[in-house]
């Protein structure tokens, strides 16, 4: 049987896993709204949208905020667990840190600065230790839903 506390180390890496996934489709959604608007206005600083597509623009800016938000504190918490005297991790948290305090004071998130933030935690999921945190957690979740 698989003990509780790595069940729910497991599920917890594999919700960072899928929340990175849903940031990802959400910056594509806001990405394309952006653009073309700006093709069907002309305008760099959307000045002319009208309320509908304003509105929409500020959803899609919210949801890409919460997802981020939502990333930024799994992607902390992974480091603080993870971190040693040796490799305390300190400049990647203070990197993270520093992205998401430029998405988060926006109310339109700038495009580059999302974009920005997500590379840097997909990044994460390509490092060595949270990719095997990630293999290990899928293991994990094999071994209960296969018996």
């Amino acid at each position: 049987m698989v003990d509780e506390q790595k069940l729910a180390g497991a599920n917890y890496i594999i919700s960072f896993f899928n929340n990175i996934q849903l940031i990802n489709h959400n910056f594509c959604y806001y990405n394309n709204i952006l653009l073309e608007l700006k093709e069907k206005y002309g305008d760099s600083n959307l000045s002319k949208v009208s309320e509908e597509e304003r509105m929409l623009i500020m959803q899609t800016s919210q949801t890409l905020r919460y997802y981020a938000v939502n990333c930024y504190i799994q992607c902390k918490s992974i480091f603080e667990s993870i971190k040693t005297k040796e490799n305390p991790y300190t400049e990647e948290i203070n990197k993270l840190t520093e992205l998401i305090n430029k998405v988060r004071n926006d109310y339109i998130i700038k495009v580059d600065m999302a974009e920005n933030l997500i590379v840097f935690l997909n990044s994460m999921l390509v490092k060595e230790v949270v990719k095997n945190l990630l293999v290990t957690s899928q293991d994990i979740m094999n071994q209960i839903y296969t018996k």
